[in-house]
Formats: C-alpha cells, structure tokens, sequence
C-alpha cells in the first residue's frame, strides 16, 4: 500500500494531464453487530408488528360491522316480508268480504223476488176475504201478476264457496234451493200472467158472454157450452198458481232465514271484520 505518490502522466503530445491522488482505503461491507443498525432492524420490525396489528384490528372490527350489518338487513328484511304477507293476507280478506258482499246482493235479489210475488198473492187474498166471498178457485182470486220480474243472474259456485265447509255447507244448499226456487217461480209467473191475460181476452171475444165485476170478482156468464172450455183453463191456471204459492210459502227455512244464515256465515268466517253485520227487517 503506498503511502501517497504524485504521477505525472503525459499523454498525445503533453496534451492530456492529470493528477491520481491516493487516499486511505477502507473496508467496504458492514457489521451486524452494528448497535446502531441493530435499532434500526427493531425499530422496522416494530413498525410492521404495529402495522399488521391495526390491520388485524381493523379487519376484525369491519367484519364485525359487515356482520352485524347483515344481522341488521336480515332482520328488517324479514320484518318487511312479515309485513308484506300481512297486508296480503289482509288484502285478500278485504277481497273475499266484498266478494261475500256481491254475494249477498244476488241472493238477496232471490229472495226479494219470492217475497213480492208472496206478498202480491197475500195482499189480493186478503182483500177478498174482506169481501166474504168464498172461492175454490185461486186463479179466480189471483188475476195477472203485475210488475216485470227479471230473473236474477245466476250464481257461481266460487262467489260462496266460503260456504263449503262443515260448518256450513246447509247454507250452502240453502242457497242453492233459494236460487232454483226463484228461478222456477219467474218461469211459473209468467206463464201464469200470460193464461190469465188470454183468459181475459178469450171471454171478452166470447160471443154470448156477459162480464161482470162484483167487488174483486170476476163473475161472469157464458153460454153454458163454453162452460167446459172455461172449467178446464181455469183448472190449469189453478196449478200454476198452487205451484207459485208453494215457493212463495217455503218455510223450512223461509227466504228472509236464507238471508239470515248468509249473513251469520260471512261474519263468522276468516274474513269476517271487513263484512258488515246486517239485521234484516
């Protein structure tokens, strides 16, 4: 190892010059026991335990939250299917009542039919027996029907199929025998105005025939040889007019008992708050 030395180098004619100035050497690499590289090394390491704890920490506290949070979205979630279903629960008793309602308003138009034909018979009976007079013959009594009479629309078997159960399936036939029993009686009305229209008609074209009106009887004379031909019409205009009666009296139960048996069904059913409670006059 020199010490030191000055060169002279010379180079293209003295054109090029410098100076190599030699100073002490000293080893390169490093020591590991190095107290101020070994505080560096923990300090580092301290650092990285110190940042892999918070992130530890920090990714524990952020699953929590993410759990907690679908706790949370589950629970409200399921508050929100439960109240779903309720309000469609409720929604389809609100429909099942008003469905019952439209029911009703059938059945009803049933029943008030029979009761204006009863009532019209009743009434026509009644004023002749104020009168005294004594009559075998009730399409004597009971001349044409008046008032239209529609037949009601039909029921479907869905519009009170709340009804089929074993609570209730006895009024279920009950309004199935009211419905048929109108039916049949509008057809028997009718039948019955147009005979006794003709009826009319024939002994005013009747030739010989004399027509007399005593209080509310009809009391006419014919030539005794029609009087066959009027026995019979009167005898036919008589069945259809017991066949009208018997409708109009059924008892067991009557039309008003019908409607009674509805109502108490539709209020004792699921949806039962949402029908109203009717009293029937």
């Amino acid at each position: 190892m020199l010490d030191g030395f000055v060169a002279w180098l010379s180079e293209a004619g003295g054109r090029i010059s410098f100076v190599v100035v030699p100073v002490d050497a000293q080893e390169e690499g490093f020591s590991w026991t190095d107290p101020g590289l070994i505080g560096a090394m923990i300090g580092a390491a301290a650092s990285i335990l110190v940042a892999f704890a918070i992130l530890m920490i920090t990714t524990s506290i952020e699953r929590r939250h993410r759990a907690l949070d679908k706790v949370e979205f589950d629970r409200v979630r399921a508050e929100d299917q439960s109240a779903m279903e309720v309000q469609r629960t409720e929604d389809r008793l609100r429909r099942d009542a008003a469905g019952a309602l439209n029911t009703h308003a059938k059945v009803s138009r049933y029943a008030n039919s029979i009761l204006a034909v009863k009532n019209a018979i009743d009434r026509r009976f009644a004023e002749i027996n104020e009168d005294g007079s004594d009559l075998a013959d009730p399409s004597q009594i009971v001349g044409p029907i008046p008032g239209k009479f529609v037949v009601p629309e039909k029921l479907k078997s869905d519009e009170y199929s709340f009804l089929f159960t074993k609570e209730n399936f006895l009024v279920a036939g009950e309004i199935e025998d009211l419905e048929s029993g109108c039916i049949l009686m509008m057809s028997l009305v009718e039948e019955y105005t147009a005979m006794q229209l003709e009826l009319q008609k024939w002994l005013d074209d009747m030739h010989g025939a004399e027509r007399r009106l005593e209080g509310m009887i009809a009391s006419d004379i014919i030539p005794r040889e029609m009087e066959g031909r009027l026995n019979r019409r009167i005898a036919q205009a008589n069945i259809l007019i017991a066949s009208i009666v018997e409708i109009t009296d059924q008892r067991n139960p009557s039309p008003k008992e019908v409607m009674e048996h509805f109502i108490a069904a539709a209020v004792a059913s699921p949806f039962g708050k949402y029908f109203p409670k009717m009293e029937l006059g």
